[in-house]
């Protein structure tokens, strides 16, 4: 199977332009080519939902994920995220709850796990914390326009943002809870 590691592009699954492609009305199938041919249009602007770095196994370092969907209300900027204890699950499954974000069931498979948190120390933060789960979903044959192969990945993350005192009083509420399901490919 693929290797689970290095750069990559999020792309939520609840986007209609792409969940529209991947499973167009009438069909059963999911029509992965299609959904490639798509994201690398989107690829290219860049416009994706997130970028996640993932560590050669053994991970000693913990991953890094940035999305702008996943911003310090105060700053206006992403926060820096890290994804720590990562693991290799030689059969990643997904709960029932992270199910629902998905257009299709996702099977199970060799994937990678860990933990979403804040990479740094943040005053304007009491907790935070989430999940990272990805795995491969599909291989197009030669479909790479050198004639490789290319991957799709699946996955689900959650960042779930407890605001301190500071920010409560700025107006900034008492947090933020963010998870979806989202394809991922190589940037």
């Amino acid at each position: 199977s693929p290797v689970l590691s290095g750069k990559f592009d999020l792309y939520a699954m609840e986007l209609p332009f792409l969940s529209s492609v991947y499973l167009p009305k009438g069909k059963s199938e999911p029509q992965f080519a299609a959904l490639y041919q798509t994201i690398l249009k989107y690829q290219a602007k860049p416009d994706s939902t997130a970028q996640v770095l993932i560590p050669a196994a053994p991970f000693a370092k913990a991953g890094r994920l940035r999305s702008a969907a996943i911003e310090d209300p105060m700053e206006g900027l992403p926060w820096g995220i890290a994804i720590a204890d990562l693991t290799f699950v030689e059969q990643l499954k997904f709960s029932a709850a992270e199910c629902a974000g998905f257009l299709t069931p996702p099977e199970s498979g060799p994937g990678v796990a860990g933990r979403t948190r804040l990479a740094d120390a943040h005053c304007g933060v009491q907790s935070a914390g989430g999940v990272f789960r990805m795995k491969h979903a599909w291989t197009g044959k030669g479909q790479a326009q050198d004639g490789t192969d290319v991957d799709i990945f699946e996955g689900y993350l959650s960042f779930n943002v407890v605001h301190s005192a500071l920010y409560r009083r700025k107006g900034h509420g008492s947090g933020d809870k963010i998870g979806f399901a989202f394809w991922a490919v190589r940037a």
